[in-house]
């Protein structure tokens, strides 16, 4: 687990906190880039709405963001 300030993970996230945003996301770790390339990919085929391409981040890991169909990241 681990806690961000709000704004802070909105931004990362690459979403607007206009108070919709409930300040909570859920991580899945894997092995590589790769794999993370392929959940993704999953993902979107599946009707998740990507909200961050995967990219290396600044804190160390390479990461992306999306949504579920109903807009939850």
């Amino acid at each position: 687990m681990a806690l961000h300030p709000r704004h802070l993970l909105a931004a990362d996230a690459k979403v607007e906190d206009k108070g919709g945003f409930c300040g909570i996301t859920l991580a899945q770790n894997v092995a590589d880039k790769a794999t993370v390339d392929l959940v993704l990919s999953r993902v979107v085929a599946a009707g998740g709405v990507p909200l961050k391409p995967a990219q290396d981040a600044e804190w160390g890991r390479y990461s992306g963001y999306f949504a579920d169909p109903d807009g939850h990241p």
